[in-house]
């Protein structure tokens, strides 16, 4: 569908600006990649994951931690064991 195309333009772009150390330019297309990517019922498709994991990095590199936890603990409701998202978290309660 078009919104899940236009979803995933809008996550490769936000994956890019973190590429190139520019995570106050990800965030708001990685937001905009979450709107469009995660179910109505909250469930996540594996792009919808990827954009919360990457809109919480985004966040966390801007100093946003406490935003960071909030959207990573969206990502465990629905996948408990979810590594990248456990490390994250983790490396965020342990200050790094």
């Amino acid at each position: 569908s078009r919104l899940l195309s236009d979803g995933r333009a809008e996550l490769a772009a936000g994956k890019i600006h973190l590429r190139l150390a520019e995570p106050e330019k990800a965030i708001p297309q990685l937001a905009a990649a979450v709107r469009l990517l995660v179910q109505p019922e909250g469930s996540l498709t594996k792009s919808g994951e990827e954009g919360r994991f990457f809109l919480a990095l985004a966040l966390h590199r801007t100093g946003k931690n406490p935003e960071a936890k909030a959207v990573l603990n969206l990502i465990l409701q629905v996948q408990p064991d979810n590594e990248r998202a456990l490390n994250l978290l983790n490396k965020i309660q342990d200050g790094s």
